[in-house]
């Protein structure tokens, strides 16, 4: 609740404080979207319903020529089997019930996601608080994003979760540029706060060294991951390397991040498994007046057979997805200027096993967009996106439902 009032009370000054030179460099907006799903699955015959809905307020002041505020609240109230609470509870993941604790709200949240100022000290640009720090080139898999949560499937999150950190940046005049971040949080984003958050061992950082040759932007760094895991804080280091550009209208854009041996397991070290690589492209097939769009992504820790999956990897968010190899393919056209259809697919290479989600886009108005759409996940038993899978190669649980049907309204301002 104090969350809450003091995101009220930043709307109300923002709102309708006098006017002034300041209030001039001020702006207001957002968006509000609602979210319904109904699932249903063919294997055990259930079907189910959810429902999102996201409130996003964000506001920017420019109290002079080279100082910028940027703020973003946000509320979500999630139900059904839009509530990752209900999912667990469902199949028996939830070691405690939601009723033993009767202070906590396991459907809304209301958080400021993001806040941020920014000082420009000529050819230095110092942003700092809680900072959206968004790396690499790749569309669906980022290897050098390594300081937030990331999740795929997601149908209403939009956003970058903002991180606790300061983010340095040195531009040069050949087109060269230094950025770094030292963050204060781990990349679980975790909720509670042990003793080990206070040690600079787990304080994660990343740097980086960015050329704009040609058509092409080219970086390379060193980053240090922390992440709260199953078994504790997990450091690791890695090389990143990314590349965006293209010629003759085709996008292309490629990303990796190996894994460095740690200190004392040299021996045991393997490149392919400490590997991590996104390569795509992206064009538009004008006899069709479609733009499609092509990703490849290569994730070393993956398993390489469904008998390795471990579903409580993705769970807390260690991993993205289960294998190690994987394809996307996107196409989009538009039939008229107000109504856009898309097809997006993701396709693991090692099981076979697929999601497919056709989209409709209507802009009914200017600020007010409603899609329609669908999520379809076929392959074998025991493969990744079919089910069911063990955790930590225990009990089976079945959390996918093999067909479901959106809708989703999206109302800007």
């Amino acid at each position: 609740m104090k969350t809450l009032a003091l995101i009220l009370l930043f709307l109300f000054v923002a709102a309708f404080s006098p006017a002034s030179p300041v209030k001039e460099s001020m702006s207001l907006y957002g968006y509000l979207l609602d979210y319904f799903q109904g699932s249903f699955d063919v294997h055990t015959k259930e079907s189910s319903y959810g429902n999102t809905l996201l409130v996003r307020i964000k506001a920017d002041f420019n109290p002079e020529e080279r100082l910028r505020f940027h703020a973003e609240a946000a509320y979500y109230g999630r139900l059904g089997n839009q509530n990752l609470y209900a999912i667990y509870d469902k199949v028996g993941l939830n070691p405690e019930r939601q009723e033993q604790f009767p202070f906590n709200d396991f459907i809304t949240q209301v958080l400021v996601d993001h806040a941020w100022g920014l000082a420009n000290l000529g050819a230095v640009d110092l942003q700092f608080g809680k900072v959206p720090i968004a790396w690499g080139s790749g569309y669906v898999f980022n290897p050098t994003a390594k300081v937030a949560p990331t999740a795929i499937f997601d149908e209403v999150t939009e956003e970058t979760p903002g991180t606790f950190a300061i983010v340095p940046s040195y531009y040069t005049a050949r087109s060269v540029t230094f950025t770094g971040y030292l963050a204060f949080q781990d990349r679980s984003h975790k909720t509670f706060s042990p003793s080990g958050d206070g040690e600079w061992r787990n304080v994660p950082f990343g740097f980086k060294v960015q050329v704009i040759t040609g058509s092409f932007d080219l970086s390379a760094g060193v980053i240090k991951e922390v992440f709260y895991g199953q078994t504790g804080y997990e450091r690791d280091f890695y090389l990143g390397f990314d590349l965006d550009g293209g010629f003759d209208g085709c996008g292309l854009y490629a990303e990796s991040a190996l894994r460095l041996p740690e200190m004392g397991f040299r021996d045991l070290y393997d490149i392919e498994e400490s590997l991590e690589i996104v390569a795509g492209c992206h064009f538009p097939i004008p006899k069709l007046g479609t733009d499609m769009r092509l990703e490849y992504f290569h994730q070393g820790r993956g398993a390489d057979k469904k008998s390795d999956y471990d579903l409580s990897r993705v769970i807390s968010g260690e991993q993205l997805v289960l294998g190690e190899n994987y394809l996307f393919l996107y196409f989009e056209r538009y039939l008229t200027d107000y109504i856009r259809i898309s097809t997006g697919s993701l396709l693991n290479l090692g099981d076979w096993s697929l999601v497919l989600y056709p989209e409709c886009c209507w802009d009914v108005l200017g600020n007010l967009q409603i899609y329609f759409g669908a999520s379809l996940f076929a392959g074998g038993r025991g493969n990744e996106f079919s089910g069911p899978h063990t955790v930590e190669g225990d009990q089976e649980f079945d959390i996918i439902e093999s067909f479901s049907l959106f809708t989703r309204i999206k109302l800007s301002f």
